[in-house]
């Protein structure tokens, strides 16, 4: 989650430093939304669904969609 103590020292920040800090957000905020979504599939309220994609294009690879129930 950002915090408002992160949202002023952006403000404040130098263009590298907020390249950084803006990083750190990402990384942050991707955790949570992991988090998140492991804790709906476990409350079984959404689910992960699991497909083996082999186009021409693109390598083989599985593809892995969150899915909310309803």
């Amino acid at each position: 989650m950002i915090t408002q103590h992160q949202a002023r020292k952006l403000a404040s920040a130098t263009d590298f430093e907020k390249l950084e800090l803006i990083d750190d957000m990402i990384k942050s905020l991707t955790a949570m939304r992991k988090e998140l979504r492991d804790q709906l599939v476990a409350e079984g309220k959404a689910e992960y669904r699991e497909v083996f994609v082999d186009e021409y294009m693109v390598k083989a690879h599985n593809r892995k969609t969150f899915k909310r129930l309803a």
